[in-house]
């Protein structure tokens, strides 16, 4: 990786971006931080958690798109395989993707959502939330800690 890449701390932005100075959606942010890759499916994130995220990533407003990084760390490791390919958080992805989906349907239900009609960034962050929140009750994982990501402190040690 060139050295303008790995110096390049990429912000949040809607859609993707072709490189990190160009930012990118809150995938392509995960990725870098895990591995220094660059895609919008990042393996450490559970893919129904992705399609949610990167949903809400692209109809945030340019300021609330920003607070996403405080989910970074709980989105992270939601999907883990141990060396024999199962996945750790030992739930069907039936199981989750059927959950997921009917959050997504009462949350909808709930915003009273009509077409033309864009959702608030307050809804956007409940709708994250309540799957984050799924994920860790029905995984038993004990919640993580919604912290700002120091993207300096990872640029240096990049």
């Amino acid at each position: 990786m060139d050295t303008a890449t790995t110096n390049s701390v990429p912000w949040l932005r809607r859609g993707t971006g072709i490189k990190p100075s160009e930012g990118g959606c809150i995938m392509q942010v995960i990725h870098w931080i895990d591995s220094m890759g660059w895609t919008d499916s990042p393996q450490c994130v559970y893919k129904r958690l992705r399609q949610i995220a990167i949903g809400v990533n692209d109809n945030l407003s340019d300021e609330g798109r920003q607070e996403l990084l405080k989910f970074i760390p709980r989105l992270m490791g939601t999907n883990i395989k141990d060396p024999s390919g199962r996945y750790t958080h030992g739930v069907p992805g039936w199981a989750l993707d059927a959950e997921f989906s009917a959050i997504q349907a009462a949350w909808a239900e709930e915003c009273r959502w009509s077409p033309g009609q864009g959702y608030s960034d307050e809804q956007l962050f409940t709708l994250l939330t309540r799957a984050l929140d799924a994920y860790d009750r029905l995984t038993g994982r004990k919640p993580q800690r919604e912290e700002l990501i120091d993207f300096s402190a990872l640029c240096a040690l990049a």
